[in-house]
């Protein structure tokens, strides 16, 4: 597996108030530089996409620095190797730190951001995995393109996923989002060579015509890892 050795600090704190007898200790874990997917961190996701160009892309990568560390969980940020994007997925830690950090964005024509849900995982029997500064990233939207039809594309997309997971040795990793709005499916992969998707495609037609094609159009591109920063908290009771 090829897992990255996290570098964990422990801060120790004994929390105010609503202290059970025995005394509540709070233990609040800091991972400065792996994000991890979870099958049990399903809700309150937020991702956005910006598109870019040779001029602007890096400088738009390197402005994406960890937000409020008191209010999100994890925080992921890729750029395209064709310059084309750069995507970040914050997690946070309640619906209102969601919707706080949400409703500060402003969508235009080089921008857009959605609430979204992790619903579904391809992997060969992991629950999780951490997302490094050397994975190599691919990163799918299926925008819907009529109402509906994101319940039908969504179950075709988990097959698909389910089936790469466990036919592709290059893949080590695949999971999906959905935006709150159901106009939008976001599938990211992890793969352990930079040319295993582009080795994939190559192998893979879809046919005459590909599987989404009637639900959705797609947009994919292969990134690279900027930042890659997760917090967790947990409440030990003594």
């Amino acid at each position: 597996m090829r897992n990255v050795t996290l570098s964990i600090a422990i801060i120790t704190l004994f929390a105010c108030g609503g202290q059970s007898k025995k005394g509540l200790k709070t233990e609040i874990v800091l991972n400065d530089s792996i994000f991890n997917l979870n099958t049990e961190l399903k809700s309150n996701y937020v991702v956005e996409v910006w598109y870019t160009n040779l001029s602007n892309q890096d400088s738009i990568a390197n402005e994406l620095k960890t937000i409020d560390d008191t209010l999100n969980i994890s925080q992921l940020v890729i750029k395209s190797r064709d310059l084309a994007e750069v995507v970040q997925i914050t997690q946070w830690k309640d619906d209102e730190a969601t919707d706080i950090y949400f409703k500060s964005k402003i969508p235009n024509k080089t921008y857009k951001a959605v609430k979204a849900n992790l619903v579904s995982f391809g992997s060969k029997g992991n629950k999780s995995w951490d997302i490094g500064p050397s994975s190599s990233i691919q990163y799918s939207e299926f925008i819907m393109l009529r109402k509906n039809a994101i319940d039908t594309l969504s179950n075709m997309v988990k097959s698909m996923t389910s089936a790469m997971a466990n036919a592709q040795a290059t893949l080590d990793f695949i999971t999906t989002f959905h935006s709150d709005d159901s106009t939008i499916i976001s599938l990211l992969g992890i793969w352990n060579t930079k040319e295993g998707f582009e080795i994939f495609a190559k192998q893979n037609t879809w046919g005459e015509k590909p599987y989404w094609e009637p639900y959705a159009k797609n947009d994919h591109h292969m990134f690279d890892v900027v930042i890659s920063a997760s917090k967790q908290e947990m409440r030990i009771y003594k």
